[in-house]
């Protein structure tokens, strides 16, 4: 599993720019959002789209869960828990990479 965590922890790091958001809450709220929705997606669960917040990640999760069933078929192939795992092991190897250990400094800065 662990391997399976890597391919698609790198596919993430190549494909979606969360460093783009300036600040450290809304980088979590995205990538935990996205992350949600991938999940209930790959798992056959119903994604809930109530505000236009919520329509914009699902969006985003739509796209994602194209990608990610085409790059890597063996997704298919797991049990829902364990696409669970693979899902939420990259995101939160993500998660670290672009919020918890993040070299900019400025994500943090509440005077921004």
């Amino acid at each position: 599993m662990p391997e399976k965590i890597e391919q698609l922890f790198l596919y993430l790091q190549e494909r979606c720019l969360w460093q783009f958001y300036s600040r450290s809450w809304d980088r979590e709220d995205n990538i935990s959002a996205i992350c949600e929705n991938l999940i209930k997606l790959l798992t056959g669960k119903k994604v809930i789209q109530e505000t236009p917040e919520d329509r914009c990640h699902y969006a985003d999760a739509v796209l994602l869960a194209d990608q990610v069933k085409t790059k890597f078929p063996w997704i298919l192939q797991l049990s829902d828990a364990e696409r669970r795992d693979v899902i939420e092991g990259a995101f939160g190897k993500v998660m670290d990479v672009a919020v918890t250990n993040s070299r900019n400094a400025e994500i943090n800065n509440e005077n921004y």
